[in-house]
Order: structure tokens, then C-alpha cells, then sequence
């Protein structure tokens, strides 16, 4: 069984991937707009600077500068994209893209 990560694994590392993204990109909007006191101010500072982050990519593909705020709602759109690949991907419908499917070389 050399090279294969066990299924349990894999779901552990789909749990902690998508629990890490949640961590870095949903939880300061979060706090911003639920959070009262010093956590509502975290929370608003968490998410410019993470805006402020995104601010290069955007001047690089000429974009307003206001989609930095839309970054936890693209963060959202992406762990669900990872999802259905997961799920396709347990279900061995993986790598499927323009009506064609891309071999499973891993063996698995």
C-alpha cells in the first residue's frame, strides 16, 4: 500500500483544509459583523487587511479595488468547489472538465 493515503486520511485532511480555510477567511468577517466590542474591531481590521492583502492580484488583472471586500464570499465559493471535488472524486468522477475526465493515475 505504498504511495495511497488511506480513506480515513483523506477525510481528515478534507476537514482540516476546509476548517483551515474557514479560519483564515470567513472568521474575521465573522466577527465584523457579529461580534460586539473589541472582537467586532478585530474582526473589521482581520478582514482589511486581509482585503489590503488581495490588493497586487487585483492591479495585476486591472480590478476595482472594492473586490478585496468580496474575498471571504470568494473564500466560500472555493471550499465549496473543493467539496464537490471531494465528493466527486469518492464517488470516481474526479477530474472531470469540459465534458471530459482525466485519468486516475494514482490507482486509487
Amino acid at each position: 500500500m505504498k504511495g495511497k493515503t488511506p480513506t480515513c486520511a483523506r477525510w481528515l485532511l478534507l476537514a482540516g483544509v476546509t476548517l483551515g480555510m474557514a479560519l483564515t477567511f470567513l472568521a474575521g468577517p465573522l466577527l465584523a459583523l457579529f461580534g460586539d466590542g473589541i472582537r467586532c474591531i478585530l474582526g473589521l481590521l482581520t478582514w482589511a487587511l486581509m482585503a489590503i492583502s488581495f490588493q497586487p492580484m487585483l492591479r495585476f488583472y486591472r480590478l476595482s479595488p472594492l473586490w478585496g471586500l468580496a474575498l471571504p464570499a470568494i473564500a466560500i465559493a472555493y471550499m465549496l468547489y473543493t467539496l464537490d471535488s471531494a465528493y466527486r472524486y469518492m464517488r470516481g468522477q474526479g477530474g472531470n472538465w469540459k465534458g471530459r475526465v482525466q485519468a486516475n493515475v494514482s490507482g486509487s
